[in-house]
């Protein structure tokens, strides 16, 4: 082939002679935080880099963090080999309007009544900061006792951290686990929420921030990596390494209904940002430039 492209961070070992090869590179949570991967897992994803960096001729990355990562942990590559290109969202899915009776049809298979409850979704794994998460929780629930927590996702690579602290915690029976979901439960759980939490430690992008934004929820995220270029004005920030800095956005989010509106209408704004339409439109360019 003339023109290669991989929508992935891997490339083939053995790559014809003169084919112009474009990568795209998603995150580089594995070099930023090694210690939340698995020992085999770090080998692969670290080998695979490193040969998409050395065979790629271009390279997209999916955010400005995302660059800036790939230029820290590859100093002799050129800033002019890489572009970002975000990606795009439809949210058309997220933002089709449940009925009322639909989301509470939704919501009593897991026992929760709309707008009581805080949402994370993603899987269940370290690099997502669900232990703090669950202390914050255990925080402010004490000045929101109406308050559960929800965290829609599946147990991925050492996750047992997160579900002894579940364990542990004195409102343990408030925290819901709902396992793998559908993404017609998805949607619903979205929209029965009082607020999305996303305090992950890395993100390369953050798709689920938009799922929010389109769900008309509104959101309380960490202030690292990709997150605040994604969600702008559109999200509430916390500290992710403090439990009671995430506690005290929990509970202004969940107290202040004024704050929650505007964010909704904000969220809702930054959706103009991310589009299919646009993502495909430079990548085809970059591809044949």
């Amino acid at each position: 082939p003339d023109k290669l492209f991989l929508p992935i961070q891997a490339a083939p070992l053995f790559l014809p002679s003169g084919t112009d090869v474009t990568a795209t590179i998603h995150d580089l949570a594995f070099k930023r935080y090694p210690e939340t991967f698995p020992k085999d897992h770090l080998r692969k994803l670290n080998f695979l880099l490193d040969v998409v960096v050395r065979c790629a001729d271009k390279l997209i990355a999916v955010s400005e963090s995302t660059k800036r990562d790939l230029l820290e942990f590859f100093p002799t590559l050129s800033e002019k080999k890489i572009r970002v290109i975000h990606h795009g969202f439809d949210g058309g899915f997220f933002g089709k309007k449940l009925s009322s009776e639909e989301i509470e049809e939704t919501l009593s298979s897991y026992c929760l009544l709309p707008d009581a409850y805080c949402l994370y979704v993603g899987a269940l794994q370290p690099r997502k900061n669900l232990v703090r998460l669950i202390e914050a929780f255990a925080i402010a629930k004490k000045s929101a006792p109406d308050m559960k927590l929800v965290l829609a996702g599946e147990p991925a690579w050492l996750s047992e951290g997160i579900l002894r602290a579940r364990e542990k915690s004195p409102y343990k029976d408030d925290i819901v686990l709902t396992g793998r979901v559908s993404f017609e439960e998805l949607r619903a759980l979205y929209q029965g929420a009082r607020l999305f939490v996303f305090p992950s430690l890395y993100e390369g992008f953050g798709l689920p921030l938009l799922e929010a934004f389109a769900s008309g929820t509104p959101v309380v995220t960490a202030d690292n990596s990709s997150l605040s270029e994604v969600a702008g004005r559109g999200a509430l920030y916390c500290n992710a390494q403090s439990v009671e800095d995430m506690a005290e956005k929990m509970e202004r989010l969940w107290n202040d209904e004024m704050l929650r509106n505007e964010l909704v209408e904000r969220g809702t704004d930054r959706l103009k940002s991310f589009s299919w339409d646009t993502c495909a439109k430079e990548t085809l360019e970059y591809i044949l430039r």
